[in-house]
């Protein structure tokens, strides 16, 4: 790749909710503008899993035609976001003797160190998906961020290895390619939103990034500027929506509005909305209920404090929660429910923040939303690739205006 050569890239960001497709055009390392975005809703995911192949490839195909039109680009392939309960972690270490003359550290030496580290006991329906480097160590030197040309005996690599379930990969993979697409390379979910809304010195001193989606909650620890933890939670914010149509006998969608709307585990709130009344409609349409805002807060707040409290238990099943200084940031659709980073923080001991995709330009402004965190992480960690092969169409481009009319962002 050369250095100010400008490239297409375009992801695939595969939700429980809804399908998002982003194509932006880069030069370098840096992400000049988003050109096309497509959105579509899906509901054939469960966890992270297809449940329903022809939902999911209809729904990408409709992202892809909405973005591509936008764009006026047609793309062949994407990068595409990957979670569910079935991704699995493990710091893992690759060991390798120097023998040639002078003991000089060569890029062959790398190679078969990080081949060594890869060589993990896999089950028969595993395989990486990500193997992220932690360091190298030179004769026990620790901290070692390239080790070649330097001399030594004994190179090691301590790699993160992120696995996950061989069929259910090859499911998302099919859905992609049966809609037209080829996928360029598979990213953690969790490893994407984390690339968007942390910073290096949080990754440094110890952070957690918890993306609340629809059907799960990801959890990436970072300690000493480097992954150390995944875990993907079986519950996220569509538990909310399901717990207030249930309550209040509604339906989705307008569980959704309530939600949004009236949502909050702020307590002084709740109790300013005691006595507000809200109507609305049955979940067959040809009626209207009533309840209180303050109701409607109460129910919110019971599912956020078990999502807080299931991240504050795998933390200290992780061993890394006494770890943490710069605390928990939170990002997902779900981030934005008011007060959420205070009800995180009481339930956890930690500091906790809402995370946003850090961009700066007045292109991306509409993007500085956490609903977008994982979409734009994967924008970000794709400009460290080749591009996404494109052919250019004979079209004009549209802009971005009226993008977001009727986007629920809390997806």
């Amino acid at each position: 790749m050369m250095a100010g050569q400008e490239r297409i890239v375009s992801v695939l960001d595969i939700g429980s909710t809804r399908v998002k497709m982003l194509i932006a055009s880069a030069t370098g390392d840096r992400l000049d503008s988003i050109l096309g975005v497509g959105t579509a809703p899906c509901s054939s995911l469960k966890r992270g899993v297809v449940v329903d192949m022809e939902g999911v490839t209809q729904a990408i195909q409709t992202a892809r035609d909405e973005a591509e039109r936008m764009s006026s680009y047609s793309v062949s392939s994407v990068i595409v976001n990957v979670g569910g309960t079935h991704i699995t972690g493990l710091v893992n270490r690759g060991l390798v003797a120097i023998s040639r003359p002078g003991r000089e550290i060569q890029k062959d030496d790398v190679d078969r160190v990080w081949e060594s580290a890869k060589a993990v006991l896999l089950g028969p329906n595993q395989e990486i998906i990500h193997v992220i480097p932690r360091q190298y160590l030179v004769d026990g030197q620790e901290g070692i961020k390239d080790p070649l040309r330097m001399s030594g005996i004994r190179l090691e690599f301590e790699a993160f290895i992120v696995t996950g379930q061989s069929t259910i990969l090859d499911n998302l993979r099919r859905c992609v390619t049966e809609s037209g697409l080829k996928v360029d390379r598979l990213v953690l979910e969790g490893l994407a939103s984390a690339n968007a809304v942390l910073s290096s010195e949080e990754k440094e001193i110890g952070v957690a990034c918890v993306d609340i989606g629809g059907d799960t909650t990801d959890l990436a620890v970072f300690t000493g500027g480097s992954l150390s933890y995944v875990a993907v939670l079986p519950i996220g914010g569509r538990h909310v929506t399901m717990d207030l149509a249930m309550m209040l006998k509604t339906s989705l969608n307008v569980a959704e509005e309530l939600k949004v709307a009236y949502g909050s585990v702020d307590a002084s709130r709740r109790k300013d909305f005691q006595d507000s009344q809200v109507s609305y409609s049955t979940a067959s349409g040809d009626g209207v209920l009533a309840t209180t805002k303050s109701y409607i807060s109460d129910v919110v707040t019971s599912r956020i404090e078990e999502i807080a409290e299931a991240v504050k238990l795998e933390l200290v099943h992780s061993s890394y929660n006494n770890m943490l200084p710069a605390g928990l940031v939170l990002t997902g659709g779900t981030a934005m429910v008011s007060h959420i980073t205070d009800k995180f923080s009481e339930i956890s001991g930690l500091r906790a923040r809402m995370g946003q995709p850090t961009v700066d330009d007045v292109v991306f402004s509409s993007f500085k939303n956490p609903s977008f965190s994982t979409s734009v992480g994967l924008l970000e960690l794709g400009i460290h690739s080749d591009g996404a092969a494109v052919q250019k169409k004979k079209r004009a481009f549209k802009g971005l205006s009226g993008l977001f009319k009727g986007l629920d962002l809390f997806d």
